[in-house]
């Protein structure tokens, strides 16, 4: 399902590790607990769909975190917090200064990162 995406395997390696379906061995390697084998497919019998693993996460996440994320999604892969700024609605964010924390609530959180700053140094560049 993750077709190499590194959010997509990121939250498929939460997800079975949240639900206890995965030990670690003593030289780290990953095998499936008893009981939560593969359905003959390929497929665990109980997975959900990526889809449904990544929307859960973002469902979780407080609503002020959505609103930033979803503006943020119009921008594309990759976005200015200057921009992000000035697209969000009012009331979301008083400052640049507090967006920016928002901003790191979702790096935090494992779905943001910030990959540097704009050629002048004034605002972050996030993906």
């Amino acid at each position: 399902q993750s077709q190499g995406s590194p959010l997509h395997v990121t939250e498929l390696c939460h997800w079975l590790a949240s639900r206890s379906m995965v030990a670690v061995s003593e030289d780290g390697t990953t095998v499936m607990r008893p009981g939560h084998e593969e359905d003959g497919s390929g497929a665990l019998a109980t997975s959900p769909t990526l889809k449904g693993i990544v929307q859960a996460h973002l469902d979780r996440l407080p609503p002020v975190l959505q609103t930033v994320l979803r503006c943020a999604s119009v921008l594309g892969s990759s976005f200015w917090g200057q921009v992000l700024y000035r697209v969000i609605p009012a009331g979301t964010s008083h400052s640049m200064q507090s967006l920016e924390k928002l901003l790191q609530s979702l790096v935090d959180a494992h779905i943001l990162s910030m990959s540097g700053y704009s050629t002048a140094g004034i605002s972050a560049i996030w993906k």
